[in-house]
């Protein structure tokens, strides 16, 4: 049984998820490794073979539950989270509706010398 209900770190990375879209980022130190949360490599393959991205389209009203975007139906709630990020993209003409639809996004961290810049590099699974 996975225990991914608090993002954990592996390697290089720190990731979280909710069950549905999932995200990494350049390794948090102050984020515990977890022995128990699955190995991500296989979702994250998708993000490799992408090869273009898109800024995130227009979006619908909230009140509209499922948008459709790269021949997938997306939950409009996740393209709502995925919208607020700084510089967020989705993959373009990329899979399948059953493969991930890859995305990313710009993360700044405070370095000692200034600001570093570094992509977050995400996930939406498909739909149910």
């Amino acid at each position: 049984m996975y225990q991914i209900e608090r993002p954990w770190s592996r390697g290089k990375w720190t990731i979280g998820t909710d069950g549905r879209i999932i995200v990494r980022v350049p390794r948090m130190p102050e984020v515990p490794e977890n022995a128990l949360a699955p190995t991500t490599q296989t979702l994250f393959a998708h993000w490799k073979e992408a090869h273009s991205f898109k800024p995130v389209p227009t979006l619908p009203p909230e009140s509209v539950e499922w948008f459709e975007i790269e021949g997938r139906l997306v939950n409009t709630k996740y393209l709502l989270i995925i919208a607020a990020l700084p510089e967020a993209e989705i993959a373009a003409g990329f899979g399948t509706e059953s493969d991930p639809l890859p995305f990313s996004f710009c993360q700044w961290r405070r370095a000692r010398l200034g600001h570093a810049y570094e992509t977050g590099r995400s996930v939406i699974l498909p739909s149910p």
